[in-house]
C-alpha cells in the first residue's frame, strides 16, 4: 500500500463529494479505482473503505436535501431497509468471488443507460414530471418543495423493492453506494423528477452504504485511516454539491449523472 499523506487523501475527498452530491451517488464510482490503481489497495479493501466514505457523503448530503424537502423519505426509508440483506450477500460473495463476466456485463449495461441519458435527458426529464397520475396497483407521491415547486409522480413498490435488494448486492460488491442502480431506476423505469431522484437516492445510500460497511468490517476490509480521511473532505464537498445542485436545470442535473455511469460502466469493462 502507497503512503498517502491526510491532506491529500481530504483534498480528493472535497472533490468526490461535490461532484457525487450533484449526481446523487456516495462517491465509490470515483474512490474505488482511485484507491486501487494512486494507492494500491486491494479490491476488497478499497470497496469497504470506499463504503466508509460513503456514508459519511450521503449522511452530510442529506442534511441539505432534507432543507430543500427533495428526498422522498416514505419511499426511501423503505427501499433503504430492503437493501441491508442484499448488502450481506454482496459482502459474502465478496470475500472469495468476483466475476469477471459480471464485471463486463454490468459495465455494459451502465454505458448503455448513459448514453440514452447523454442523448435524450429531455425524454427522460418530460416523462418523470408528467406521470404522477393515481393508477391502479401504483404507489403516489406528491412533494413540495422549500422553493414551492411540486413533484408528481408514480411507480410500483414491490419492483422498487426487489430492484434495491439487487442494488443492495451491488453496493457491496463494488463500493459505489448503490446509486448507480437507484438514479437511471428512479428517473427512467419510475418517472421520479431528477431532482427527487438524486436527493432520494442520497437518502437510500446512508442506509445501504451503512450496511455495507459494517457487514465489511466484521471481515477486517476497510482501512479507516484512508477512509475517514476522505470522509472529511467528502462531507465539506457535499455540502458544496447539494447547494450547486439546486441551481443545475434538471436536463443539465441527468446529463452529469450519465457521466459518472459512463466512468463506472467503463471502469467494469476493462477492469
Amino acid at each position: 500500500m502507497i503512503e498517502i499523506q491526510f491532506w491529500h487523501y481530504a483534498l480528493f475527498g472535497v472533490f468526490a463529494g461535490c461532484y457525487a452530491t450533484i449526481v446523487g451517488l456516495g462517491g465509490g464510482f470515483l474512490v474505488v479505482p482511485a484507491l486501487v490503481l494512486f494507492a494500491g489497495f486491494t479490491p476488497q479493501q478499497a470497496v469497504a473503505t470506499s463504503l466508509v466514505v460513503v456514508f459519511a457523503n450521503a449522511a452530510s448530503g442529506n442534511v441539505s436535501y432534507l432543507r430543500q424537502k427533495r428526498v422522498d423519505i416514505a419511499t426511501g426509508w423503505r427501499f433503504g431497509l430492503a437493501s441491508i440483506p442484499g448488502s450481506l450477500v454482496g459482502v459474502q460473495i465478496s470475500t472469495y468471488f468476483t466475476s469477471a463476466v459480471f464485471n463486463v456485463v454490468f459495465g455494459v449495461l451502465l454505458v448503455a443507460a448513459s448514453l440514452f441519458l447523454m442523448v435524450k435527458p429531455g425524454k427522460a426529464v418530460r416523462s418523470s414530471e408528467t406521470d404522477g397520475l393515481p393508477r391502479a396497483g401504483l404507489t403516489c407521491r406528491r412533494l413540495v418543495d422549500c422553493w414551492g415547486g411540486v413533484h408528481e409522480y408514480s411507480f410500483n413498490m414491490k419492483t422498487g423493492l426487489l430492484l434495491s435488494f439487487f442494488a443492495g448486492i451491488i453496493s457491496a460488491l463494488f463500493g459505489v453506494g448503490g446509486g448507480i442502480v437507484y438514479v437511471p431506476a428512479l428517473i427512467l423505469l419510475f418517472g421520479f423528477p431528477p431532482h427527487i431522484a438524486t436527493a432520494t437516492s442520497f437518502f437510500v445510500l446512508l442506509i445501504s452504504s451503512l450496511a455495507g460497511a459494517v457487514f465489511h468490517g466484521l471481515y477486517l476490509h476497510p482501512v479507516y485511516s484512508a477512509g475517514f480521511s476522505i470522509a472529511v473532505g467528502a462531507v465539506i464537498g457535499a455540502q458544496i454539491g447539494a447547494a450547486v445542485s439546486r441551481s443545475m436545470k434538471a436536463p443539465l442535473l441527468v446529463r452529469l449523472f450519465a457521466g459518472a455511469l459512463l466512468l463506472v460502466g467503463l471502469r467494469l469493462v476493462l477492469g
